[in-house]
């Protein structure tokens, strides 16, 4: 619908919507991996496979970005402007480039994934920006989702969480994992309920 949109010019609330529900949709999953990834994958894959959760940890910011904004890449396109396009992608290239080269200067893959993922999520977030404006949205008015998706995030997650600073016990994970699965649910019942009635 977004080329539609954009030549009625309302495309500035379907913008504002994708963006809502795609930050509603990926935010809890995000901020597990933040807060718990490396504890996670030890619980469940063993021992070894902590490093990946850190290496999975660094990762979600981008992923994160990346997953609210590939839908919206189209909109080079249908606003016609592909130079700006063409732009970005060269400037996320250099950018990742640059961080892996730093990484393999250092020797370190760690610091190659985080560099990686921090300069790909700065890409995004211009992008994001520039998608937003573009659109005739007002920056901090989109953003507000985010903050609202965020601070209901991290109450779905804060059991486990919690269960992972303060008590490491079987008895207190599962109990971390049980109503932390339980917020999960009531959240996204909530968001399908919603997707229906709108």
């Amino acid at each position: 619908n977004a080329a539609e949109a954009y030549r009625e010019n309302r495309l500035g609330p379907l913008v504002y919507k994708a963006h809502e529900q795609l930050t509603r949709i990926v935010m809890p999953a995000t901020l597990l991996l933040i807060l718990a990834g490396p504890e996670l994958f030890r619980l469940v894959f063993g021992e070894q496979w902590r490093e990946a959760g850190v290496f999975a940890l660094w990762m979600a910011p981008w992923l994160y970005m990346v997953f609210i904004t590939s839908p919206l890449s189209t909109l080079f396109s249908i606003m016609e402007k592909e130079r700006h396009g063409m732009f970005f992608q060269a400037l996320l290239l250099v950018m990742r480039m640059v961080a892996i080269g730093i990484g393999a200067w250092q020797q370190d893959l760690l610091v190659a994934v985080i560099l990686f993922s921090l300069t790909s999520v700065l890409c995004w977030l211009g992008f994001l920006t520039w998608v937003i404006v573009n659109s005739g949205n007002k920056v901090l008015a989109v953003f507000k989702p985010t903050l609202i998706s965020l601070i209901l995030s991290t109450i779905c997650i804060s059991p486990l969480w919690l269960s992972f600073v303060m008590g490491q016990s079987k008895t207190d994970i599962s109990l971390g994992m049980g109503a932390t699965a339980l917020l999960l649910f009531y959240y996204y019942f909530n968001l399908v309920k919603r997707a229906y009635i709108s």
